[in-house]
C-alpha cells in the first residue's frame, strides 16, 4: 500500500503590483528637521489573502506589506501584490466544502505562500531602492510566523 500524497502541479500565471505607496513626506521632515542622518527602525507587517477563481483553475494569492516606523507607527511604505497560480488537475485537489469556501490543501498552500513572500520581497526590494527605504529589506518569514485567519 503506497502512503505517498500526490505532488500538486501548478505554475505561475501573473504578478501584478496592485498598488505601491512610498511615503516620500516622512524623508522630507526629517531633512527639514536637520537631522544629519535618516534614520528609520522598521517594522514590516504581512498578510496573505487566497482567493480561487475556480472556471480559470486559478489561485490567487494577494500579499499586503506595510512598513511602519516603529517609533512613530507611520506607515513608510505600502505594496499589495496578487500572484495567480494556475493549478494543473484543479478540481482534483481544490474543492468547495458545505460554506461555499474553497479548500486548499496544506501542502499546496505551504509551497504558495512562502513563494509570494520570497517574491514579494524582491520585488519591493527593486522597487525601493534609489529610496530612502532602500536599506529595508523585508526579513525571511517562516509559515509558522503567521496567524492562520479565514474570512466567511
Amino acid at each position: 500500500m503506497e502512503n505517498e500524497q500526490e505532488q500538486i502541479q501548478f505554475r505561475f500565471a501573473n504578478i501584478m503590483i496592485l498598488s505601491k505607496n512610498v511615503n516620500e513626506l516622512k524623508a522630507l521632515q526629517q531633512i527639514k528637521n536637520k537631522e544629519d542622518e535618516i534614520k528609520f527602525n522598521y517594522n514590516f507587517t504581512i498578510n496573505i489573502d487566497t482567493k480561487v477563481n475556480a472556471g480559470l483553475s486559478i489561485v490567487i494569492q494577494n500579499v499586503h506589506v506595510i512598513i511602519n516606523d516603529i517609533d512613530t507607527l507611520d506607515v513608510l511604505a505600502e505594496f499589495k501584490i496578487a500572484f495567480f497560480f494556475v493549478i494543473i488537475e484543479f478540481d482534483k485537489f481544490i474543492s468547495l466544502n458545505k460554506d461555499g469556501v474553497y479548500h486548499i490543501p496544506i501542502q499546496l498552500d505551504s509551497i504558495l505562500k512562502p513563494v509570494c513572500i520570497s517574491t514579494a520581497r524582491g520585488i519591493i526590494y527593486s522597487e525601493l531602492r534609489g529610496t530612502y527605504l532602500q536599506t529595508s529589506i523585508m526579513p525571511v518569514i517562516f509559515m509558522t510566523d503567521f496567524a492562520i485567519t479565514q474570512n466567511k
